[in-house]
């Protein structure tokens, strides 16, 4: 009786173990996607994005790789406005990237 008794009690802990742990891995709802309005990024000067625009264009027509092609591109800007924080340099070829066709 005892021994019964003992394999039914391991059974529920097992089985309150294991649901724990399959509720524990289970992946969350999926979220709808936000759209990030860039608030919290520093403003950049309007000569500097058009410059960077024009030079992703440019870069884009002259192909390679992506990485590539920003690099270029950033040194450029950089070369051109020096005075320029790097992270607005940065940012401009990104919103010139998507603004791209």
């Amino acid at each position: 009786m005892s021994e019964l008794l003992l394999g039914v009690l391991l059974g529920v802990i097992a089985g309150a173990l294991g649901s724990y742990a399959v509720s524990r891995w289970r992946r969350p709802a999926p979220q709808a996607a936000v759209t990030c309005q860039r608030p919290h990024l520093p403003a950049v000067a309007e000569a500097v994005v058009a410059r960077a625009k024009e030079l992703v264009a440019q870069q884009e027509a002259e192909g390679g790789n992506g990485e590539l092609k920003r690099h270029r591109a950033y040194a450029r800007l950089l070369k051109e406005f020096p005075e320029t924080p790097s992270r607005q340099l940065a940012l401009a070829i990104e919103s010139a990237h998507e603004d791209l066709p």
